[in-house]
């Protein structure tokens, strides 16, 4: 496969010449905002939840089932996972280390916990947090749906993970759940920098700061408890929280969100299912506490109808201190705005079909987003840019509902509706004529009469023209339990490496996809 380019390298380290996955040593703006501290007076309040045992917590925890799981290359084994458990990939494919967890439930919101390097006691621990619906492929809402609030239970689950590719397997523990009954979540981001906490002198230490888009029809801001500062020992089981309020709630009459992205540490934009975007100002909504409960809608610094029809992604230019973010939505529209002049977005493309899925790395102008044809495009928004409006990058038969991009290095992750996760190299730019390969993470399958999954790995680069051969979308609508839903990468240093993906069936697996002989 080729791997020269057409030009000279424009990104850091020659980073751009790379095709098969980031190297540790290439790694770019690994200091992006993660030595700030932004909340430090911010911090969780027991009034807020209560610690409830396991049997008190059951009815909030996914109705899922333990599943049946293929895994390996030459050799294939056949493992059966229960609920809340976890295999090692490594163990079946020893060049693959990773691990594939039975959460149980349709995942819908997906992210790692951004840390603070300088504080952190074991940079190869991470908290992944997963939620969605409390069941999974057999579960479906309305998009201009609402569940009242109380009359449906949910988790986020937050596992402890020991990401390493030298060190033995460690298996994966689900160190917090956070229950609520706001209902099905449909959107989950932690604020990308300057709120992780490890100890603190005299409060509980945070984990990090969470907005999540719930079934009630509410956005709402949580600040998460580091589990280190609640945990009696070590060796202690995991730590259940009912979550009585949170520290903050919108909720607007008539108005259904659909999203919810920070920008920098201080912004949250908000998506609406009647084509609003609102600009929530969380900084001071979170330093003001439960100060104005009653008036949430003091810190909306702008809102704006902007799109035809629901709103589907938002997506911040950069993390520390965006200037610009993107949205798009089921009218097809792409658009670029400014939050100091949030009443004129710039309408930059229009797809023939919903726009589900984008990225927008602050390292470059790439902005990536997947059309009505299932084609993963890039383009660049320079201003006076000579470069091709859209170099089409994946093409795949079956829809994206996520694509991830990362601010150290110019792969992408991206996923699709008949189980494939690619990774490729947005910044790659060939010669007319060349093959354009997406690179294979895997590929789930699923046989319903042994009711099993299969993890396909080992796969070579797939060409573009080899994608469009594979069996179309309608072949899998009667088995859209192998549907992918979401993707992201790990946003700290030293497993920036790492990818997690999840769907419908209720299994996320994390898994390692850097090369090179630097990385821990």
């Amino acid at each position: 496969m080729p791997s020269h380019k057409a030009g000279p390298p424009i990104l850091p380290h020659a980073a751009d010449v790379e095709l098969h996955g980031p190297l540790r040593q290439k790694l770019f703006n690994t200091d992006q905002g993660t030595l700030r501290t932004d909340y430090a007076g911010v911090h969780p309040s027991r009034d807020e939840w209560e610690i409830v045992t396991e049997s008190e917590a059951e009815s909030y925890l996914p109705e899922g089932k333990s599943r049946k799981v293929m895994l390996g290359i030459k050799e294939k084994t056949t493992v059966d996972i229960p609920l809340l458990g976890t295999e090692s990939v490594g163990k079946h494919i020893p060049v693959k280390p990773g691990y594939v967890i039975n959460n149980g439930s349709a995942v819908w919101g997906l992210g790692f916990a951004p840390k603070r390097p300088d504080i952190e006691s074991d940079p190869h621990t991470q908290y992944l947090a997963i939620t969605g619906f409390r069941g999974a492929e057999k579960e479906h809402h309305k998009q201009r749906g609402q569940v009242p609030t109380g009359t449906y239970k949910n988790a986020i689950q937050i596992w402890k993970l020991h990401l390493s590719v030298n060190d033995d397997p460690v298996e994966p523990k689900l160190d917090l759940c956070l229950l609520h009954d706001f209902g099905p979540v449909k959107s989950l981001d932690w604020c990308p920098y300057g709120a992780y906490e490890q100890e603190v002198e005299s409060d509980i230490p945070k984990l990090g700061i969470l907005a999540i888009v719930c079934g009630d029809n509410t956005v709402r801001l949580i600040v998460v408890p580091h589990p280190k500062g609640l945990r009696k020992t070590e060796d202690q089981g995991t730590l259940y929280l009912r979550l009585n309020k949170v520290r903050y709630t919108l909720k607007l009459n008539n108005m259904i969100p659909m999203v919810a992205s920070w920008g920098g540490h201080n912004k949250v934009a908000c998506g609406f299912a009647n084509g609003v975007i609102a600009i929530l100002d969380a900084e001071r909504a979170l330093n003001n506490g439960h100060n104005d409960d009653n008036h949430p809608q003091r810190y909306i610094n702008s809102s704006v109808m902007v799109h035809a029809s629901a709103v589907r992604n938002i997506v911040w230019h950069g993390n520390e201190d965006p200037a610009n973010f993107a949205s798009c939505g089921t009218d097809g529209c792409i658009f670029i705005h400014h939050p100091h002049d949030p009443h004129h977005p710039i309408l930059y493309c229009r797809t023939r079909s919903i726009a589900y899925a984008m990225a927008w790395p602050g390292f470059g102008d790439k902005l990536a987003y997947v059309d009505g044809d299932n084609i993963l495009h890039l383009c660049d928004t320079k201003e006076n840019s000579e470069s091709s409006p859209g170099n089409r990058l994946v093409e795949g038969n079956a829809a994206s509902f996520s694509i991830a991009g990362s601010e150290m290095h110019p792969f992408l992750s991206i996923t699709s509706s008949d189980g494939w996760l690619k990774i490729v190299n947005a910044y790659v730019l060939r010669r007319r004529g060349e093959t354009k390969y997406q690179n294979i993470a895997y590929k789930l399958e699923y046989d319903p009469e042994e009711d099993t999954f299969q993890y396909i790995d080992g796969l070579k680069p797939m060409s573009k023209d080899q994608s469009k051969k594979e069996k179309a979308y309608y072949h899998y609508m009667k088995d859209s339990v192998r549907l992918l839903t979401k993707t992201c990468w790990c946003p700290n240093t030293t497993c920036a490496g790492w990818i997690a993906s999840g769907g419908a069936a209720g299994l996320c697996r994390v898994e390692f996809v850097g090369r090179g002989t630097h990385w821990t």
